[in-house]
């Protein structure tokens, strides 16, 4: 799978993606769900979910065993 540029596509809205950092920190999350929000937010089971800054490129999960 190829890393998609924030600048060139951002991903679906309350999808799931692996995103990465300018200090190359992965996390599994997604865009926030509201319209005008383009943060990027991974959720810590039983906790709120956090914002994640610097987020330079992403990609789609691969699909999990069957």
């Amino acid at each position: 799978m190829e890393w998609i540029n924030i600048k060139d596509k951002l991903p679906e809205r309350e999808t799931d993606v692996l995103f990465v950092t300018k200090e190359k920190t992965m996390y599994v999350g997604g865009l926030c769900s509201w319209k005008t929000c383009n943060s990027f937010h991974y959720n810590s089971t039983g906790h709120e979910p956090t914002e994640i800054d610097d987020v330079t490129h992403w990609q789609h999960l691969i699909e999990a065993p069957k």
